[in-house]
């Protein structure tokens, strides 16, 4: 009996069948099979591929499993099947986008059906085999291949790669002189109002895995108010909608005072939700230090206090970019 099916990931597709023969035709990856005797026992429990054939097994009912979206075609029954090899010529093409992430991932699974494969990079990106690894940079067992030249590849096994070993993305930094945060003492502003009061933004470019789930951000913050007593209480506002939303959500991950000794430097990981797309974040300090102002504090900007850093370990932020994959397929 020739069964096609197209299957999901995950999938679990029985067939009450009797016969000796199992042979795999057409699989663009491994399939899971089991097949059982008349009384339910598992007689053989393996992995199939394209092209595989297994006889005299007398089962009363096969189980396949796939692990990948794909067709399926094979062949059941007491008759054997002969395979043939298909030809070598495509017959299809199948075009598609790859965020390239930091670390070794796998870029194409083992997929007999594909015959030729186009890939661009719009960055410098290392391809290799299951052996391919990086420690802090140094990639073993992996060629170079350089951003946006086109890599020609006739190999249907795994293919991995590397682009980046880089686990924090930043989306800003400040060092010495630093400039200070400016105050908003408005509970709710909207971002023409805080875009007409100076305050500065930080954009953060959110992809579409991550859109309107909740996401960490690592902020830094300090305070130096050496010798006068003074409150702090930063705020976070991020729009709501987009860059271009007027609508914002503020933050506030802590309250703190006393009488300053030095610099203090807060580090708090908030989490947020934002849609894809460019979202913009604002800074700003909400505690008004007007006493600092009359005492002509040497530590004293706008505020006492300073956005040092906003980061994400995020593996779905940690994208350098979007390879563009062209297969050639039988």
């Amino acid at each position: 009996m020739l069964i096609r099916k197209t299957v999901k990931a995950g999938d679990v597709v029985v067939d009450h069948v009797r016969g000796s023969n199992i042979a795999i035709i057409r699989a663009s990856a491994e399939l899971k099979v089991v097949a059982r005797n008349v009384e339910g026992k598992p007689i053989i429990d393996t992995e199939m591929f394209q092209g595989m054939n297994l006889q005299k097994l007398n089962y009363a009912s096969v189980q396949i499993k796939t692990e990948v979206d794909q067709e399926i075609e094979y062949w059941l029954g007491f008759y054997p099947y002969s395979y043939e090899t298909q030809s070598d010529r495509p017959s299809s093409i199948v075009s598609r986008q790859i965020p390239l992430k930091s670390g070794v991932h796998k870029l194409l699974r083992y997929d007999p059906p594909r015959v030729r494969t186009f890939i661009n990079s719009p960055v410098d990106i290392y391809i290799g085999g299951k052996d391919l690894k990086s420690s802090d940079g140094v990639v073993e067992n992996g060629r170079l291949f350089k951003k946006d030249k086109e890599i020609e590849l006739s190999n249907f096994g795994d293919i991995y790669y590397w682009v980046s070993d880089m686990n924090n993305r930043v989306f800003y930094s400040q060092t010495e002189p630093m400039i200070a945060s400016k105050y908003v003492t408005e509970t709710s502003p909207t971002q023409s109002y805080l875009i007409s009061k100076g305050i500065p933004f930080v954009n953060v470019d959110v992809p579409q895995a991550l859109a309107n789930k909740v996401f960490d951000l690592n902020v830094e913050i300090i305070h130096n108010s050496e010798g006068l007593n003074a409150g702090f209480k930063p705020a976070i506002f991020y729009t709501k909608n987009g860059a271009d939303s007027n609508e914002l959500t503020r933050y506030i991950p802590y309250g703190m005072g006393g009488i300053g000794n030095g610099v203090s430097i807060q580090k708090h990981t908030i989490q947020v939700t934002m849609p894809a797309g460019l979202n913009r974040l604002f800074f700003a300090e909400t505690t008004l230090h007007s006493n600092a102002i009359a005492q002509g504090h040497t530590n004293y900007g706008e505020s006492f206090t300073y956005l040092q850093k906003v980061s994400t370990k995020d593996p779905e932020l940690l994208v350098l970019g979007i390879s563009q994959i062209l297969e050639e397929r039988t």
